[in-house]
């Protein structure tokens, strides 16, 4: 008895279809767009160091503010998407704040951009002064960027504290405060 001859294989053909993204393809929540990047504000409470990280596990990094008119977009657009909800900093005037990406954390009085390692003095700077002083002031060793949500220490008149809303502060790292993502393209928002 003959065996019956086998068929030949076909060849297998390769997809030209390319992989999808790395990058986090959901749609953001609490988020804006602003300059071909978009921003968004968790509002989860993080110590810098564990906010850092989660934004680079988002595919993003906490955001660096390069211009007046970038810090003013950023500004309001946390305020409207939930920001005065964050915890305070008991050692930044009780008031609220959100963290942004720069430390002096390596080297005290040295603030840097963690994702681009640009010294803030060499880029734009938004540091809050008052009548009682300025900022930074590494008051019981602060070492991390937020931007204040409200004038501290809280309650007091514009220009009479060490910032007004709007304006940085160094304020200790373990503060659990909501933090701004910046990522390098536009996302898809809700």
């Amino acid at each position: 008895m003959a065996k019956k001859p086998k068929k030949p294989k076909k060849p297998k053909t390769q997809s030209s279809t390319p992989p999808p993204p790395t990058s986090n393809p959901d749609p953001l929540t609490n988020a804006w767009t602003y300059d071909g990047h978009s921003y968004q504000l968790v509002r989860e409470g993080r110590d810098w160091e564990a906010a850092r990280k989660d934004a680079i596990t988002r595919g993003g990094y906490l955001a660096e503010i390069n211009s007046s008119s970038e810090n003013s977009i950023v500004f309001e657009a946390i305020l409207s998407n939930g920001g005065l909800e964050t915890p305070i900093a008991g050692d930044g005037g009780d008031a609220r704040y959100v963290w942004l990406g720069a430390s002096d954390i390596n080297q005290e009085g040295l603030f840097v951009w963690s994702r681009s390692l640009k010294p803030i003095a060499s880029t734009y700077q938004n540091w809050g002064s008052g009548s009682l002083g300025s900022e930074p002031d590494n008051f019981n060793d602060q070492d991390a960027l937020a931007i204040g949500l409200e004038n501290w220490p809280k309650g007091v008149a514009l220009g009479q504290g060490f910032g007004d809303a709007g304006k940085w502060n160094d304020i200790n790292t373990a503060n659990k405060l909501f933090y701004l993502i910046e990522y390098d393209s536009i996302m898809k928002i809700l």
